[in-house]
């Protein structure tokens, strides 16, 4: 049995899905909730618990009503999917964001 060493917190968080997130910083996006709300706008950061900042949101609940908001923040337990723009290419983003790490 081969044991790894203990990830650093630095490098869970490079080696998980947060790095894709934070590819698309700056983009419109979906974040669809725990419960079932969805908040579509701006993503302006993410934290390595995956913690959301978004801007100019529109939260749209089950029944179509609409609420905007100009600041909007998502915890990440809160989080059942983020969508990744269809015009992003995930492998180039990781690479950037891999690229950005090793500075």
């Amino acid at each position: 049995l081969i044991m790894s060493p203990a990830l650093s917190s630095r490098d869970k968080i490079d080696r998980s899905l947060v790095s894709l997130i934070r590819g698309i910083n700056g983009r419109k996006t979906t974040v669809e909730l725990r419960n079932e709300k969805k908040a579509f706008g701006t993503l302006e950061s993410v934290d390595h618990n995956m913690n959301i900042h978004m801007s100019d949101v529109t939260l749209t609940d089950i029944f179509g009503s609409e609420t905007v908001f100009d600041k909007f923040f998502v915890r990440g337990t809160n989080i059942r999917y983020v969508q990744i723009p269809s015009d992003v290419s995930i492998t180039e983003i990781l690479h950037q964001q891999e690229l950005i790490i090793k500075k």
